[in-house]
């Protein structure tokens, strides 16, 4: 007897070891959650703190990895508290969709999520912005357009579709590769159709920079027009002179033969002919260039029409809180 409760002394430690090591029987042991389920939980406890940028992308990467209605549903909920209310209706329609596709036992399961996302899908319906894009009959085939820096598709254009609230870029790309943005800041139940703007040049190249000193043919129509008519007064001024020198000349001179007088006054008016008659046809020639070139300069630019970008004050209401008891997973 004494030798048996020196061998059990001597095993218990080793028992209690191996029993406390081992897991209780039917007690499976903890599993770590799965990356989806670890990002739901991550993201619907930033969704709680209403840190919706952060909470959205994460709670979409979990429905990425593991597409479960909760996800859909709670992703729906996030988007809609975060003011991005047509992101949020396109997720409550999908949860509706998927619910629809359930048998009845797993729609059970949802406790009433169905209801819940068919009153938000009527509020938002009214509070979600409408916009109706269309290009100009002018586009060529081929153009594109992007939506904050994404492509839009075709079908969108001449629809009215739901945008949310909130400023946003319209990209449109010709088949060669010019670009024209605009910037359009939609309010809630705003309706709205706009029509978007091709590039300036509309496929024949880059519109000319102006003169770097300033000069246009304005300019140069004001700059060769008043040397012409400078040149017209001298002309003028010295076919005067040659008028009043032919007096002196007809009393100084008979024929061909003349005093001293006539004859300087005869030289001196000869060089005075020739100055004039340049100058005359100088005149005319600059006169009539500067006319054409005044002609022929485009217009001044009619001050741009200003483009569509409405004011929006404050930021859009948050969408009715999260239903309690709803948020998981399945």
């Amino acid at each position: 007897m004494g030798l048996m409760r020196q061998s059990l002394a001597l095993m218990l430690p080793v028992l209690l070891l191996t029993l406390s090591a081992a897991p209780a029987q039917g007690q499976p042991a903890e599993q770590a959650p799965s990356p989806a389920a670890q990002l739901f939980d991550d993201g619907l406890e930033q969704m709680l703190t209403k840190n919706y940028d952060t909470a959205c992308p994460m709670l979409a990467e979990s429905y990425q990895l593991e597409p479960l209605a909760g996800v859909k549903f709670t992703l729906a909920e996030c988007e809609s508290q975060g003011g991005r209310l047509a992101t949020a209706l396109g997720h409550y329609r999908d949860y509706l969709e998927l619910y629809e596709a359930m048998p009845p036992e797993k729609r059970v399961r949802q406790r009433g999520r169905n209801v819940h996302t068919a009153t938000q899908i009527a509020a938002l319906e009214q509070r979600v912005p409408m916009l109706e894009l269309s290009l100009p009959s002018e586009a060529p085939p081929g153009t594109e357009v992007e939506y904050d820096g994404e492509p839009l598709p075709s079908t969108t254009l001449g629809v009215a579709h739901p945008f949310d609230p909130g400023p946003h870029r319209f990209t449109v790309k010709l088949p060669t590769g010019e670009a024209r943005g605009q910037n359009v800041t939609l309010a809630e139940a705003e309706r709205r159709q706009l029509v978007l703007e091709l590039p300036a040049s509309s496929g024949s190249g880059p519109e000319p920079e102006p003169d770097g000193d300033g000069t246009n043919l304005r300019t140069w129509a004001y700059v060769v027009g008043g040397v012409g008519a400078a040149n017209l007064v001298v002309g003028l001024i010295t076919g005067a002179v040659v008028l009043s020198d032919k007096s002196t000349i007809e009393d100084n001179c008979d024929d061909t033969a003349c005093n001293t007088t006539g004859k300087e006054t005869a030289d001196s008016a000869q060089d005075v002919a020739m100055v004039s008659t340049v100058t005359f046809a100088i005149g005319l020639a600059g006169l009539a260039a500067g006319t054409v070139l005044w002609l022929v300069a485009p217009g001044e630019k009619e001050p741009a029409e200003a483009g569509w970008r409405p004011f929006v004050g404050g930021t859009p209401d948050a969408a009715a809180g999260a239903v309690a008891g709803v948020q998981c997973r399945w």
